[in-house]
């Protein structure tokens, strides 16, 4: 993986992001830093990763996580998939979520690959916006997908997204 592909230096900030992929040792300070409380995503993700179904990665500032996003290998599709990237708000804008697209798309060169998509939720303009600047365009395939989360004061919510699906097309 080339410098290149996996660091973004953001405007507002001069401290570089580096993207990479997690690893058990990181759990406790993905925990700390981005937590989830109950929802326990960092560890299934993890999980998922361990099983080689997906890459689970990170974006970090020196020793500070601030993004995370999970690159999905399915293997009765053709084309793998860019999911669940999580900016916090206060550090949004700031080039973190390009950097782990980017570096989530050489992953899929490496494999040889020439597609790769992301899915939207069409109440999320903001992160529309970025994967069209980054030349992703609509498939037409629509769907709504319901879960479960807990929030911060661990009181559980049902979330139901309508989800565009998004593809760009790798050049070299």
């Amino acid at each position: 993986m080339s410098v290149e592909r996996a660091t973004a230096a953001p405007a507002a900030d001069p401290a570089p992001v580096l993207v990479r992929p997690c690893v058990v040792a990181d759990l406790a300070l993905l925990n700390q830093e981005l937590p989830s409380g109950r929802n326990d995503v960092h560890a299934v993700f993890l999980a998922r990763q361990a099983s080689g179904d997906a890459v689970y990665l990170a974006a970090w500032r020196g020793a500070v996580p601030v993004g995370t996003g999970v690159l999905r290998w399915h293997p009765h599709v053709r084309d793998p998939e860019i999911a669940n990237l999580q900016v916090p708000e206060r550090l949004r804008g700031q080039g973190i979520g390009t950097a782990l697209i980017r570096y989530a798309e050489g992953l899929v060169r490496d494999r040889g690959l020439a597609r790769v998509t992301i899915g939207v939720d069409e109440d999320n303009p903001r992160a529309a916006a970025l994967y069209t600047r980054l030349d992703y365009v609509d498939t037409g395939r629509r769907w709504v997908g319901t879960y479960r989360y807990y929030d911060e004061n661990d009181v559980e919510h049902e979330a139901t997204e309508h989800v565009r699906l998004l593809v760009k097309e790798l050049r070299g």
